[in-house]
């Protein structure tokens, strides 16, 4: 009798153990395009608030580090005016030079040591080489302009051109505090490469801010603190501070004169505190004076 039934037996079996293989199939496909779609689908932010262009807690946010081709970078080509009607009689960002010329050591990325001698003629001659290389060797900082936006092959932007001097270097967005500005401005950076090979400079806006005030107290209130002049616009002038606080006073100069002081280090009197959105009210000591001539020091961190 059990001979009769067991060929049935493992025929339902078979049939059996196919349907589950094709149900299987089928719930997984189907699954598949659900979440497919579901990941398509736009986000909109309930209540979100609306961006601050002078949130601290923005501007000291972490950014993730995106690598987009940088060899295949794109700027936007800025033209210079030609007319017979204009002409240039001076510049906002502060001259960067160290005139003693010597020798200094440099290794790349891939751990090629190489030796470079300012005073000697050929690409990295003279006293602004000399002043970034000294820079970049002693963990110094110094003022830069900021030029446009670089974009990369797929157009995300990438960071920033800036200039030192007439030397043009790199700015990639993770090591910036700016959010996507347009125009240039003038900044604080420390130098975090220099190849010997290419010339290319690669600069950081956090690394400075780090140097300068990483081993400094955080303000209070009735007390000097230092501050870095960061930016500005028709009323006010905003400072970056020690412990992570921005700062802003009045002010009634030329924009002119204001736009030169950006990315200079100054003292100021911290007048008011938000400890919980890391601002700050502040008062110049010497409001737009000490500063007039745009001249910056070397400023070491402090160990």
């Amino acid at each position: 009798m059990k001979a009769l039934w067991m060929p049935f037996y493992y025929i339902f079996w078979c049939i059996f153990q196919i349907l589950r293989g094709m149900f299987s199939i089928v719930f997984w496909v189907l699954k598949a395009i659900f979440y497919q779609k579901k990941k398509t689908e736009p986000v909109v932010a309930k209540d979100s608030p609306e961006p601050a262009t002078k949130a601290v807690d923005m501007l000291f946010e972490p950014k993730k580090e995106v690598v987009d081709e940088p060899e295949e970078e794109i700027f936007i080509k800025q033209e210079k005016p030609k007319e017979p009607g204009i002409k240039k009689v001076g510049n906002i960002t502060p001259s960067e030079e160290d005139h003693n010329l010597r020798v200094f050591t440099v290794f790349n990325n891939e751990g090629e040591i190489f030796r470079i001698n300012t005073a000697s003629p050929g690409p990295f001659y003279g006293p602004l080489w000399t002043r970034i290389l000294s820079c970049h060797e002693n963990r110094e900082t110094l003022c830069a302009r900021l030029i446009c936006p670089v974009y990369g092959k797929s157009t995300n932007q990438s960071g920033y051109r800036v200039k030192i001097g007439g030397i043009r270097a790199f700015m990639p967005n993770y090591h910036s505090l700016r959010y996507g500005d347009k125009e240039g401005i003038n900044v604080r950076v420390a130098i975090i490469e220099v190849n010997p090979v290419t010339q290319r400079i690669l600069v950081s806006s956090r690394l400075a801010y780090d140097l300068l005030f990483a081993h400094h107290p955080e303000p209070k209130v009735g007390e000097m603190s230092e501050a870095l002049y960061w930016d500005y616009d028709d009323e006010k002038i905003y400072f970056l501070l020690p412990g992570r606080y921005a700062g802003w006073t009045e002010h009634h100069q030329p924009q002119t004169k204001i736009a030169s002081l950006m990315g200079t280090i100054t003292s100021c009197h911290i007048e008011s505190l938000k400890q919980q959105e890391h601002e700050a009210i502040v008062s110049l000591v010497s409001p737009c004076k000490e500063n007039e001539t745009a001249l910056p020091i070397a400023d070491a961190m402090v160990g």
